[in-house]
């Protein structure tokens, strides 16, 4: 029964922590940036998370965003360090970045 409950919940952890992870990056990201942040999957490892499919509006109007995404990031690995305040690398790869600046495009200002 104990193997059993213990499998369950190794099975379970990766989803559970790595959605609610995934949940609060987006949260933070699109308050501290003033624009939405949706991050499409979100995995918990041994001492880091990975974010997947994390992508940055660009320009937004009434109805939301327009446009190209600002950003669009693959994936993004994070230790548990650094989410809880802590120094640690962070791993970032397959960053695509649509930046104008001036005319009625601009994304960036």
């Amino acid at each position: 029964m104990g193997i059993g409950v213990a499998v369950v919940l190794g099975a379970l952890y990766p989803w559970a922590v790595g959605t609610i992870a995934a949940h609060v990056a987006q949260s933070k990201l699109s308050e501290r940036l003033g624009r939405p942040v949706t991050v499409g999957v979100g995995r918990a490892g041994f001492g880091d998370v990975t974010l997947a499919d994390v992508r940055i509006a660009g320009k937004t109007g009434p109805a939301g965003p327009t446009g190209p995404d600002l950003a669009a990031i693959d994936r993004v690995v994070v230790p548990f360090g650094v989410a809880f305040g802590g120094a640690g690398p962070v791993r970032v790869s397959g960053l695509k970045a649509y930046v104008v600046r001036g005319g009625d495009d601009d994304d960036v200002s």
